[in-house]
């Protein structure tokens, strides 16, 4: 698809760094997919000092490039959208902005406030590093696992810089510290997010909290 179809939908929803989560597939009616062009970023997380450097292979992430779908976009999520002020219903984001330097995240949000319409929702969702399984990453600085996440996302970084936004914001899943996993009530009819305690099948009865993410509701 490219940005002038886009223009022609009703209604038009973006999901950033979908990758294969676009329409028609399960819980993504109506989604339109925005990849990066070429491969999935352009740096990564040196995992022996935590330094962030340039990507050292170009044909690592092929996995990750989406298939040429009828309803995806290629382009530069840290770049402008090529299309007018207020002409977006709905925008989401789940497990793609740990992906980019958190300097990125002001301009991203300006831009993403300027394409929604008045009264239209920004979904986002990120891996919470307050988990306590994955805690020890915020020490670190860095996740030793995956190379590919720059930023550790979690509440009390998230928070002063989405609050510095012009959006409205509402956090509905955090870990607000160690021991307080604090879960609102999400209408997933405006926005489905599979890593929470609601729809991870890793979670069980006996550790309902294995998995969680951030999950924030910006609206203009």
């Amino acid at each position: 698809m490219d940005w002038e179809t886009f223009l022609t939908r009703s209604p038009k929803y973006l999901n950033l760094g979908a990758l294969w989560n676009v329409h028609p597939h399960e819980h993504y009616n109506n989604y339109v997919g925005i990849n990066p062009p070429g491969r999935f970023q352009n740096k990564v997380i040196d995992l022996t000092t935590g330094a962030l450097i340039d990507h050292p292979d170009t044909n690592r992430d092929i996995a990750f490039e989406p298939k040429p779908l009828p309803y995806s976009i290629h382009h530069d999520i840290e770049k402008p959208f090529p299309i007018p002020d207020n002409s977006v219903d709905r925008v989401h984001s789940e497990d793609c902005f740990e992906h980019i330097e958190i300097s990125k995240y002001p301009s991203i949000l300006k831009e993403i406030y300027r394409i929604l319409k008045p009264g239209g929702l920004f979904r986002l969702a990120v891996p919470d590093y307050m988990n306590p399984k994955d805690r020890f990453c915020i020490e670190k600085g860095y996740d030793p696992r995956n190379d590919l996440h720059i930023t550790i996302t979690t509440y009390e970084l998230l928070k002063p810089i989405l609050e510095a936004s012009q959006f409205k914001v509402e956090f509905l899943h955090y870990w607000k510290d160690e021991s307080q996993f604090v879960m609102n009530d999400v209408d997933y009819s405006k926005g489905y997010v599979k890593r929470t305690p609601d729809n991870d099948s890793r979670n069980t009865q006996d550790d309902p909290l294995l998995v969680t993410s951030i999950v924030c509701d910006l609206t203009k």
